[in-house]
């Protein structure tokens, strides 16, 4: 008899728009028969929601992966690091290290779960047609999303070969625990943009706190921008821009609130302290005690960019800074001090930068402009100078980009992707963007299990 497992904990998750109750609970951990777990729509929403407790965990989404892609980065003051975090920040990551194991076994887990949703709908009598296509298409943007975070971490970025055939990750569409080859790069984002594209006409444009049609076209987005895909990514990025009905909020700190806000596409949701999804960040980040600060700290060059005018309300709300000047300047993140908060995935602030950039890359300079001005103007800033050139106004839009989603995760895939794209010379704190550090060595527990397995190369940053 075909089994399947069923790992985690019990969770909360968002049921509608307004409030939140709690749902079923995950069984302890255990093999269960496929026709005994899924026999009713709900025991198929209860895996579903599984799906998503693994996301928003703070091993994966909630926290971890976004604090060691950050740490890889050239945001982050590494003085007072130590063991696996300093491993990260020194792109030396090796094949005994905690972090990794966590943050390789996380998305395989969800991953593992949509797949096994993916094989066993038709166990289901009572699971209407519409109910069966909103499941699978979530199921797909769920294993898309897996896929894709573990390859920009796993991988070295898209374009690093002419043909994507370095090597990426395992690429798992089926509920097997089989030891497999690393698919290559190209073969990977082919699967993301297909499990994508096939989730995004069916999916609604509300749905009650889990995986929408824009957020998924948000998500396309971001998959074609990392690609140097500058047009679609431009296509994508503009429908959920002008059709989504997102707008930004006044404050700058409203993305990391405790209460909803109009410019998060798709969003971790938290509930109170005892359902934080922002748990992990805040842990990392936390700027309230400052004699005894957090491990998650900026480094000075950052924020004298971020208060270079004494207007921008990043530069006043983002950072706490104590000793300044000394050889002990501390400069904190507050923008994770919230007891509680809703993570967000997609965001229209990250549309917009994107929706910019990709303008300026296919000449529309009218566009681009007004993209950067919406971002600087919430920011409290004027509109850039009028009329600027393409990589005038590019730079300018990759720095309010760096600004605006500090502690979000993405500046070191932003580095890479410039590097393949038009910065060969690029350095992350003094490496090469390309060398061979800058991937993360996958975990002895892989390799235990999977010995033919091909380890990244190590050295050379």
């Amino acid at each position: 008899m075909k089994k399947i497992q069923i790992i985690l904990m019990s969770f909360l998750l968002l049921l509608s728009a307004s409030s939140c109750e709690k749902f079923l609970e995950i069984p302890p951990e255990g093999e269960i028969p496929a026709d005994e777990a899924l026999q009713t729509a709900g025991d198929v929403q209860l895996l579903l929601n599984s799906c998503y407790d693994v996301l928003r965990s703070g091993k994966f989404l909630g926290g971890k992966i976004r604090n060691l892609s950050d740490l890889m980065g050239d945001d982050r003051n590494g003085a007072n690091l130590s063991g696996n975090w300093l491993s990260y920040y020194a792109h030396n990551t090796g094949i005994f290290n905690q972090e990794t194991r966590d943050l390789w076994s996380e998305p395989y887990i969800m991953i593992y779960r949509c797949n096994v949703l993916l094989e066993n709908m038709d166990l289901v009598a009572d699971l209407s047609a519409d109910q069966k296509a909103r499941t699978v298409a979530e199921a797909k943007f769920l294993r898309a999303i897996g896929h894709f975070e573990l390859v920009r971490m796993f991988g070295q970025p898209y374009g690093f070969t002419p043909d994507n055939s370095h090597l990426g990750i395992p690429l798992r569409i089926e509920a097997s625990q089989v030891p497999l080859p690393r698919a290559t790069v190209g073969e990977v984002y082919a699967q993301v943009l297909a499990d994508l594209n096939d989730a995004a006409p069916v999916l609604p444009a509300s749905n009650n706190g889990y995986a929408t049609s824009w957020a998924v076209k948000a998500y396309l987005a971001r998959v074609h921008f990392q690609m140097n895909d500058f047009q679609t990514a431009y296509d994508f990025a503009d429908e959920v821009i002008t059709m989504g009905g997102f707008s930004l909020e006044s404050d700058v700190m409203a993305r990391f609130a405790p209460t909803a806000n109009s410019e998060n596409i798709f969003d971790l949701v938290s509930t109170g302290t005892l359902n934080n999804s922002g748990g992990e960040l805040a842990n990392i980040y936390r700027s309230t005690n400052l004699t005894n600060p957090p491990s998650g700290r900026i480094n000075s060059a950052l924020y004298a960019l971020a208060t270079a005018d004494t207007n921008d309300l990043r530069g006043q709300n983002y950072y706490v800074l104590a000793n300044a000047g000394q050889a002990n300047e501390l400069v904190l993140l507050t923008r994770f001090n919230e007891s509680y908060f809703s993570v967000p995935v997609l965001h229209l602030a990250e549309m917009l930068l994107i929706r910019g950039e990709a303008a300026a890359e296919i000449g529309n300079l009218g566009q681009a402009e007004a993209d950067v001005n919406a971002i600087r103007n919430r920011a409290g800033l004027a509109d850039v100078t009028p009329g600027l050139d393409a990589a005038s106004l590019k730079l300018l839009i990759r720095l309010e980009r760096r600004l605006e989603m500090v502690g979000e995760g993405y500046r070191f895939h932003d580095l890479r992707r410039q590097g393949v794209h038009d910065s060969p010379s690029l350095l992350i704190n003094g490496s090469p963007w390309d060398c061979n550090g800058m991937t993360v060595q996958l975990p002895d527990e892989e390799r235990s299990g999977n010995p033919t397995i091909t380890l990244n190369p190590e050295g050379g940053c």
